[in-house]
């Protein structure tokens, strides 16, 4: 009767999330940090956004289309392609990474260990969840992210930022496993809201294909060879 107990016990156990704080040592938050220090060095050739906003009670719709330019300082910069309706009055892409990237560098890089929960199923996959937050500067942000228990492979991530104006960003992104083995954002939902000096709300669906990598030229900043 014992044994039966200790075997329903250590079932029990197996399915109830276990919650702890990565460590420095921690292997997989380490491999983690390698995949997003990677996915630095790529960049996606083609993202088309689809952006709604609402002001003075007003709903407007905008379609933009991106390319990649090329990379200068070791950023990716890219050019608009197209706009639709061309009437709109907004044609400037929202352009996530610029916001996020920076408080995303620090929080991978800071010293303080994210919050840990194994066992967390991400629809029918089972994922660890990583989080982490900054209430300290201008940009505050708070960022989960689901990864794979084995490869540590970013499957999903969360990110919530407020900043001036008090800008309100709430984002989802999903990745995909792209050139060899590297994690990257194939979608991304992002909710949004302004309120300085007039409120506006909105969203923006992104879609991000194509990726490339970077030559070790081309991310110095020096122009890429012939």
């Amino acid at each position: 009767m014992k044994s039966v107990r200790r075997l329903l016990l250590a079932a029990m156990l197996s399915i109830i999330p276990a919650v702890s704080m990565a460590t420095e040592h921690d292997a997989l938050w380490s491999k983690v940090t390698e995949q997003f220090n990677t996915s630095e060095s790529y960049a996606a050739k083609d993202i088309r956004e689809t952006i709604h906003f609402e002001m003075n009670e007003e709903t407007r719709h905008t379609v933009i289309q991106l390319a990649l330019g090329g990379w200068k300082n070791g950023q990716a910069y890219y050019q608009t392609i197209s706009v639709e309706p061309a009437s709109a009055t907004n044609k400037k892409p929202f352009r996530l990474d610029e916001k996020s990237k920076p408080a995303l560098r620090k929080f991978f890089a800071s010293e303080q260990a994210p919050k840990r929960t194994d066992n967390v199923m991400l629809g029918e996959k089972n994922t660890i969840l990583f989080e982490g937050s900054n209430a300290e500067g201008k940009d505050k942000f708070q960022c989960q992210i689901w990864v794979d228990p084995d490869t540590g492979a970013i499957l999903q991530n969360k990110f919530y930022m407020t900043g001036p104006a008090k800008l309100v960003i709430s984002a989802l992104t999903s990745y995909a496993v792209g050139q060899q083995g590297v994690s990257l954002p194939s979608k991304r939902h992002i909710d949004l809201e302004f309120n300085e000096p007039f409120r506006v709300k909105g969203t923006v669906d992104e879609e991000l294909l194509h990726w490339e990598a970077a030559s070790d030229v081309t991310r110095t900043g020096k122009p890429a060879s012939p």
